[in-house]
């Protein structure tokens, strides 16, 4: 039952992100400001801040899943999950302006 607690949490934080990456609003959330990015390519840094927030989420369902579970998967998924989400933290850390 705990499981299924932390995986429609999980669910609810990942749609309050989506409506806040859907609105581009950085009022919405904590680790997105946009004045710290060019207008140029404020597009492609919101893209990878989703990318970067949507792999974590996904990474926390994985690892509450290996909590029941005896087998390599899981935790190969959230090895996985938490390196696209480091590879976006890094793009998106280069996108910031000088």
């Amino acid at each position: 039952m705990p499981q299924i607690i932390a995986w429609i949490l999980l669910l609810i934080g990942m749609a309050y992100l989506t409506i806040a990456f859907a609105k581009k609003s950085d009022k919405m959330v904590y680790n997105m400001d946009a004045r710290l990015f060019p207008k140029s390519v404020l597009n492609k840094a919101w893209g990878y801040w989703y990318g970067y927030t949507m792999t974590l989420f996904v990474a926390m369902m994985a690892f509450v899943w290996t909590i029941k579970s005896n087998g390599f998967l899981p935790i190969v998924l959230v090895l996985v999950f938490v390196a696209i989400s480091l590879y976006c933290l890094a793009k998106l850390n280069g996108l910031k302006k000088s």
